[in-house]
């Protein structure tokens, strides 16, 4: 079901981290200032630790701020009302490895997100399907200028996105994954003097589940056999 328009266009950025304010600054500061010089009614949404430039001083009437939230219903209620979410990072090794939660957050909603084209987001999202995928301000610039000013493009990448978080996302399939890893890593091919045999080794599993609030922290530290 196509989610409602309304008189604003709401561009999200939720952070989690102090890590990211350069990043957000220098590659997509740039294009949601000129987003907002040329459209009246883009807002921005902003969650969490940001020091903006100072430019974006002449759009305060339209930036509406909130501090670092721990309560998750606030949270996914502001996100909710958002039409368009932004996931920015600078290329690099650390950056790479991580994850596509932000975008996977927004999918659920049916929100489109532009994302910085990591190695992971690359491999994992389709650009102009699920997300429209960015590596410069002149990309930010473009993919801004094009969910703006397109509804239809803002209900397909939307919809593109849900359809990918529950299809891909789900616990039956994430949990189909992990079995398929847990049998493969538990089976050990040994040499034997009448040629080769494979037995069932005992693993062990280390989980680190690391969420900055209003998600929940912890460590698991496990071993499981496998029958």
């Amino acid at each position: 079901m196509p989610r409602p328009e309304g008189k604003w266009i709401t561009i999200f950025y939720g952070s989690g981290t102090k890590a990211h304010n350069s990043d957000f600054n220098e590659l997509v500061g740039p294009a949601l200032i000129a987003a907002m010089e040329r459209y009246y009614n883009v807002r921005l949404i902003i969650v969490g630790h940001l020091e903006l430039r100072p430019e974006f001083a002449l759009f305060s009437e339209r930036i509406l701020r909130f501090d670092f939230m721990r309560d998750l219903d606030q949270y996914w209620s502001l996100l909710a009302s958002s039409d368009i979410n932004i996931a920015v990072l600078r290329r690099g090794a650390m950056a790479d490895c991580k994850s596509e939660i932000k975008w996977l957050e927004a999918a659920v909603l049916q929100i489109p997100s532009i994302v910085s084209g990591t190695a992971n987001i690359s491999r994992v999202l389709e650009d102009n399907v699920n997300a429209l995928i960015v590596d410069c301000v002149d990309e930010w610039i473009d993919a801004l200028n094009r969910l703006i000013t397109s509804v239809p493009l803002r209900r397909s990448i939307g919809s593109a996105a849900r359809r990918k978080a529950l299809r891909d996302y789900s616990l039956q399939y994430t949990a189909n994954i992990l079995v398929g890893e847990f049998q493969r890593s538990s089976t050990k091919v040994v040499n034997t003097d009448d040629g080769t045999s494979t037995t069932k080794r005992k693993i062990k599993l280390l989980i680190c589940n690391v969420f900055f609030a209003p998600r929940v922290s912890g460590a698991l530290r496990g071993s499981f056999k496998i029958m």
